[in-house]
């Protein structure tokens, strides 16, 4: 289920940790977190930022997913869900069902991460060391700091953004920090790749 496409220039990451999500002892917490991510949205407009969290986002159901809607995420250029194992079993991925067809006319990409494939790599070192801002971007929202991340990758590499590259025939993707020389998400000279 992943589409073709590219995504570049990417500086924010937004991290819901699918692990610590699911432990987390209160639905309103839960709650708070998908009103957190709206908010995000927002400052986060003129930026180039993508989603990342547990099962269905969307989802009615706040042990599936986070509950946002589409006016909650509308400015991200990639959702990505995440299907985790834990007790023998792991989430079933919505694949942006929840509003799929905003999605598409939005330009968002919906991509499924699943963690319980073999052939999946996901490095949980970068994601849990990697500095927080949400506290700098978002104070009201700094008490949800131990389950939602907002990761900076100008602050950590200056030279570098993300990109993510999509093959739908090879049923792959890969994301990975790119050098160059970036200004408002946009790539004036190419350093190098790796």
């Amino acid at each position: 289920m992943i589409p073709d496409g590219k995504v570049e220039g990417i500086r924010y990451v937004v991290f819901v940790d699918p692990v610590k999500y699911r432990h987390i002892p209160q639905d309103a917490i839960r709650l708070e977190i998908g009103r957190a991510i709206g908010r995000l949205n927002k400052i986060l407009e003129k930026e180039l930022f993508i989603l990342m969290g547990p099962g269905r986002w969307g989802s009615a159901n706040l042990d599936l997913g986070v509950r946002v809607s589409y006016a909650d995420i509308f400015n991200t250029k990639a959702l990505i869900e995440m299907a985790v194992s834990e007790g023998g079993g792991a989430p079933e991925l919505s694949y942006g069902t929840h509003f799929f067809q905003d999605l598409v006319e939005g330009g968002i990409y919906s991509l499924p991460l699943h963690l319980t494939d073999p052939r999946s790599y996901f490095d949980w070192n970068f994601f849990n060391s990697a500095p927080n801002v949400l506290g700098e971007l978002s104070p009201r929202d700094a008490r949800l700091m131990d389950y939602l991340s907002v990761i900076d990758i100008a602050r950590i590499a200056p030279e570098k953004r993300l990109t993510i590259l999509m093959d739908g025939s090879q049923d792959e993707a890969v994301a990975f920090l790119q050098e160059g020389k970036w200004r408002d998400g946009h790539k004036e000279i190419s350093l190098s790749t790796f």
